[in-house]
């Protein structure tokens, strides 16, 4: 019995957790952008700034607690481009997005 109790919790801390650190819509957007700081000279700061906010608008997330999804709308659909877990959010298909190899 004390087995089975101590696990629940054991359970119920780690849900706690990951619902806790769940990262928000800025979080999504930051991962977006950093496809484009990537390739930015400082002299583009008026760019960087125009394309934060339409990231900013174009970005939806589906938050189911533990983890979340970060979409892109488009004209047909909805694109899923982020994956958040634990406080951060990362890119799906970095290499799709950069055309750069991505070392795995």
């Amino acid at each position: 019995m004390k087995k089975l109790l101590f696990t629940l919790l054991a359970v119920a801390v780690i849900a706690g957790i990951f619902v806790a650190t769940c990262p928000d819509e800025k979080e999504h957007a930051k991962a977006i952008l950093s496809i484009f700081e990537d390739a930015a000279r400082p002299q583009d700061a008026a760019a960087i700034r125009l394309i934060t906010k339409a990231v900013e608008d174009a970005i939806t997330i589906d938050d189911y607690y533990i983890f979340s999804i970060g979409k892109v709308k488009s004209a047909n659909s909805d694109k899923s481009v982020t994956f958040g877990i634990l406080g951060k959010a990362y890119l799906l298909d970095k290499e799709a997005h950069t055309g750069k190899k991505v070392n795995k």
